[in-house]
């Protein structure tokens, strides 16, 4: 079978070509560290071993299912490999074996033998995965590599072992046979002014660990302090004296349908969580839990079918604001949510029903679109409870905002009241005098004649010609005096054009006609002679007289 070749850069190669058992990668984005693990597995499917790509969701894995595959196309049309799409494996035909696997279930790696396994975006599996990779190399004397990002920062369990083995010696990490690796991003992928300008758009420590490969010792997370964050506790029953504003995000198949509710003190006290199930028992069950907690309103995701879903929830006699998603509504909401994280203005349960919520906070991430920054989860991943968290914290603060603004009106009138400025009842002491309104006359506006319209206006006879002295003549729609017979304009004779050639004198170009108007390209449009005239009775009876044989006059 022939041997697989690919233009690595240096640090690929590095990657690809380390003899150690584990090796710990962890670098900024956009190293070619993904690439780097294909090629690698790919050599050893290619040799006849066991190998695996273990991804963090199924996405993740079928994605680089179908890349390699784009990189074995030669084998495959030769039928040296064969594909399963079904089980997403590619066989050899030396007996080589390369399966996909999702790291949302750890146990699916237990009971399998690997010569070769990845953990692609390490830092964002769950930790178990770790030791179930360890079992699965130790039969075959396997080797491990884990490749990912350092924005989690120090909490992360696989940044945590990166700085563990940066930490032992160079014997140590012999006798163990692990290993690190750790760079920034590389200039040959991505533009260095890019780079620079995005500085400007995330936080220091994040663009840091994302660009120049830094461990962050802080929470660089998009979503932070959420240990704070979660510590709350669930209602069954609203509380006396509370106010409570619900947030729902709408789904009916794919996705989920959220309802979180909020009090006014920020605290999450209940929420509902459900798919697959009809439009009007999702308003129902949104209707009871908005009726059990007396909520003041419930702010709902009103994008596409929403709409129509908004209006039931109005019909069932909920109080209902629509916000409709796009994405500079959708960028700010989620900024709202951050920044209510970052202040530890509100607080969620603990319990195993809200790890959800945590589950997908921790899941959000920034992702370079272009040359903007976005807000979202990874392919695959569900973003219902952190929409609708958002929507209700939104709520919450749009009802806070109300009643601060009235405390500060009424903290302002108290003031004025005592520094004289106002009586006991809120009224002006020395009230402003009312404005006078003054009008200002309107000047007539001038009336514009022309000689002779007015006397043509009281006898219905325009005056003479004064080029031709016919008195066949009438007022057109700009009040000038036209001439039936010559065709003279208050008594300027028109020009006559003769064989095309421009009438200007010393001129001499032949002009070009363009919708019954004659153009010289040194002079523009020339008026030409009229077409209208006046006849005498003895031309109109010879006029007739020429058409008499066909029957139209007579």
């Amino acid at each position: 079978m022939s041997k697989f070749s690919f233009p690595f850069t240096d640090r690929q190669k590095q990657m690809v070509n380390h003899i150690a058992t584990i090796l710990w990668i962890g670098t900024g984005t956009k190293t070619g560290k993904s690439l780097a693990s294909y090629c690698w597995l790919i050599e050893g499917l290619l040799k006849g071993e066991a190998v695996a790509f273990v991804g963090p969701w199924f996405f993740r894995s079928h994605n680089a299912f179908a890349q390699i595959k784009g990189l074995l196309e030669p084998w495959i049309h030769c039928r040296a490999c064969k594909v399963n799409e079904s089980r997403l494996q590619i066989l050899t035909s030396n007996g080589g074996c390369l399966d996909f696997l999702s790291a949302d279930n750890p146990d699916c790696l237990f009971g399998s033998n690997y010569h070769r396994l990845v953990l692609d975006e390490a830092s964002r599996m769950p930790e178990a995965i770790y030791p179930a990779a360890l079992t699965v190399i130790s039969a075959t004397k396997g080797r491990l590599r884990l490749f990912f990002n350092l924005e989690l920062g120090v909490r992360n369990w696989a940044i945590r072992n990166l700085l563990r083995v940066q930490k032992l010696s160079p014997q140590e990490r012999y006798e163990t046979g692990e290993d690190l690796m750790t760079f920034g991003t590389d200039e040959n992928l991505v533009d260095p002014k890019l780079v620079a300008r995005l500085k400007k758009q995330m936080p220091e420590a994040l663009w840091r660990a994302l660009y120049l490969g830094e461990i962050p010792t802080s929470d660089s997370s998009l979503f932070r302090n959420l240990d704070k964050v979660f510590s709350g506790t669930e209602l069954q029953e609203p509380e006396i004296g509370r106010r409570y504003v619900m947030g729902a995000d709408l789904a009916r198949k794919s996705d989920w349908t959220q309802l979180t509710v909020i009090s006014d003190e920020g605290q999450v006290v209940a929420c509902d969580r459900y798919n697959q199930v009809s439009w009007s028992v999702q308003v129902e069950r949104a209707a009871l839990l908005y009726r059990t907690f007396r909520c003041s309103k419930v702010i709902v995701d009103s994008t596409g079918i929403g709409d129509v879903v908004a209006e039931q929830f109005e019909q069932s006699g909920m109080e209902v604001e629509p916000f409709i998603f796009t994405q500079p509504s959708r960028r700010l909401l989620i900024e709202e949510l951050v920044l209510a994280c970052d202040n530890s203005e509100i607080k969620i349960p603990a319990g195993e029903k809200y790890q959800v919520y945590r589950s997908e906070l921790e899941a959000f991430e920034y992702q370079l679109d272009g040359a903007q920054v976005k807000y979202s989860v990874p392919s695959g991943v569900n973003d219902d409870a952190v929409m609708s968290l958002a929507l209700a914290v939104h709520g919450f603060h749009s009802s806070r905002g109300m009643v601060l603004g009235l405390i500060a009106m009424l903290k302002n009138r108290a003031r004025e009241i005592s520094d004289g400025i106002r009586d006991t009842w809120g009224e002006l002491t020395q009230p402003k005098p009312k404005p006078v309104r003054i009008l200002k006359a309107m000047e007539q506006a001038k009336q514009t004649r022309v000689d002779g319209f007015e006397e043509w206006q009281r006898t219905g006879r325009a005056p003479a010609c004064k080029a031709c002295g016919n008195s066949s003549t009438r007022f057109n729609e700009r009040r000038q005096a036209h001439c039936n017979q010559c065709g003279a304009v208050n008594g300027l004779a028109p020009v006559r054009i003769q064989n095309n050639v421009c009438p200007v004198e010393g001129c001499g170009l032949v002009m070009r006609q363009i919708a019954n108007e004659w153009y010289c390209q040194n002079h523009g449009q020339v008026k030409q002679e009229s077409v209208t005239r006046g006849a005498t009775f003895r031309d109109l009876q010879a006029s007739r007289g020429a058409f008499r044989e066909f029957g139209r006059f007579g």
